[in-house]
């Protein structure tokens, strides 16, 4: 099965991850997030720019101002990370498209995710037919397998993928999305 058209089934909301990237995060609660930490941070710089006008030795203001101003680039960097991933994703849909798949387990290992907390992170390998040509593709990142715990629940599954054959891309669709591609399909 290959749908051709996905603009209209697809956005990056529908990608729960890419084999080059891990896991995108594109749900609004995200941005809502974000935008709630900026606002946080906008208002404690304003706040201390406030006290240093109304009294200029205030130490206080000061550290207040640079403490909000550090913690808000802080906040900063993940967010351009997220959005630089988001706006590949898009790209990438653009000339994507759905196709059948079975992933296998390529490798398993412990995550670290706090102090003493674990997670099993798992590594795919994914086959598919595109065109007539049989694709096998893997979760590598910078030159080795990357294990990565979203890539546990698409283990040993029939699932549709979205493929970009320009960019060489796959990127997995959630389930839910997946199950209303399918029932449209079904039409």
């Amino acid at each position: 099965m290959q749908i051709s058209n996905v603009g209209e089934l697809l956005a990056v909301r529908d990608i729960d991850a890419t084999l080059q990237f891990g896991q995108c995060f594109s749900s609004k609660k995200w941005t809502v997030l974000f935008v709630s930490l900026f606002a946080t941070f906008g208002i404690g710089v304003l706040i201390a720019l406030v006290g240093y006008i109304i009294d200029f030795s205030d130490k206080e203001s000061i550290w207040m101002l640079i403490g909000s101003a550090c913690a808000g680039l802080l906040v900063f960097f993940p967010y351009l990370y997220i959005n630089s991933g988001k706006r590949k994703v898009k790209l990438w849909l653009q000339d994507s498209v759905i196709l059948k798949a079975r992933t296998n387990k390529a490798g398993e290992t412990l995550e670290v995710r706090m102090f003493a907390i674990f997670a099993k992170a798992t590594a795919i390998q994914i086959r598919f037919s595109y065109m007539g040509k049989r694709y096998v593709k893997s979760s590598i990142q910078k030159g080795k397998i990357s294990c990565i715990p979203v890539f546990n629940k698409y283990v040993d599954k029939d699932i549709l993928i979205a493929y970009s054959p320009i960019y060489d891309q796959v990127m997995l669709i959630k389930p839910k999305s997946e199950q209303r591609i399918r029932s449209e399909m079904s039409k």
